[in-house]
């Protein structure tokens, strides 16, 4: 199995009891495909919110190599 690093852009669409109209949540970060661990956490840290509704979410991937801009990304080395 190959592991390869992607930039994901996430919107997740949300409710809260103060607001029924909703708010959309953008995330942009590297994760590793095909697992996607960042992603699914995040899914499962907005389900675990009582005060929040999870109503809908996409994304798009964009596959790291050598010429892609990584601006305005954190990156951490472990």
């Amino acid at each position: 199995m190959q592991t390869d690093f992607v930039i994901i852009n996430a919107e997740f669409q949300v409710e809260t009891k103060n607001n029924p109209y909703g708010h959309y949540i953008l995330f942009r970060f590297i994760d590793v495909k095909p697992s996607r661990p960042k992603l699914l956490q995040l899914l499962t840290d907005i389900s675990k919110n009582e005060d929040v509704d999870l109503i809908d979410y996409n994304y798009t991937e964009k596959e790291i190599d050598s010429k892609t801009n990584l601006d305005g990304l954190h990156i951490t080395l472990h």
